[in-house]
């Protein structure tokens, strides 16, 4: 619109300094807006993910503490049910403890192992039990676990020595180490459970 149509139409007339934004600062404008808005994305995107690591941080500790608490609570069972059962291997760990139930209290056999789920590629820390009628129960302990080896602490005289593998025959042992790593691979607890106590050297840590 021209001047003098302006002036007919009783709008004011603009001045030399106000003829708006010309190409060049609008695209320039629009690339500022571009690159703070891409920046705000990362940062948004790095904090997302930020959060979820804590989250399963946290997560993963609060599972170890569950597996650690029915470990320690199992095996003080079964060091008072000294007379059943209690064999391990280097990945999974069988024994008989006492249960509360209605009736009062009624032997289970516990088993501690990683299983597998269908599709291969997840690995969780499970506890299995089951009672002489043949009801069996599995509870996950720890959802994304690697491997978890046990080892079995065995009187030797006046030594002791860490052993792969417990049989019945061999009665109870000193004490009974676990430890669990994640997928991978990264150590995540290792704990001793003690068992029963004897006056003895500090146990060589070689395998046997």
């Amino acid at each position: 619109m021209n001047r003098n149509a302006r002036e007919k139409l009783g709008l004011p007339a603009i001045a030399a300094d106000e003829n708006g934004f010309t190409l060049v600062e609008v695209l320039a404008a629009l690339m500022i807006f571009g690159i703070v808005a891409l920046a705000t994305l990362k940062l948004t995107q790095k904090a997302v993910s930020a959060g979820k690591v804590v989250t399963g941080e946290t997560e993963v500790l609060q599972q170890l503490r569950y597996a650690t608490a029915s470990l320690s609570e199992d095996i003080a069972s079964a060091r008072r049910f000294s007379l059943s059962p209690f064999r391990g291997y280097a990945d999974s760990l069988h024994m008989t403890v006492l249960a509360k139930a209605a009736s009062g209290q009624v032997p289970l056999q516990v088993r501690y192992y990683v299983r597998n789920d269908r599709a291969g590629d997840v690995r969780k820390f499970v506890r299995a039990s089951s009672d002489f009628s043949g009801h069996r129960e599995e509870d996950i302990l720890v959802t994304h676990s690697g491997t978890v080896q046990f080892r079995y602490l065995q009187q030797a005289g006046q030594t002791s020595r860490w052993r792969n593998r417990w049989l019945d025959s061999d009665g109870m042992p000193l004490a009974v180490q676990v430890l669990i790593r994640g997928e991978s691979d990264k150590k995540l607890s290792e704990i001793i459970f003690p068992i029963r106590t004897h006056r003895m050297a500090l146990p060589d840590d070689r395998d046997s």
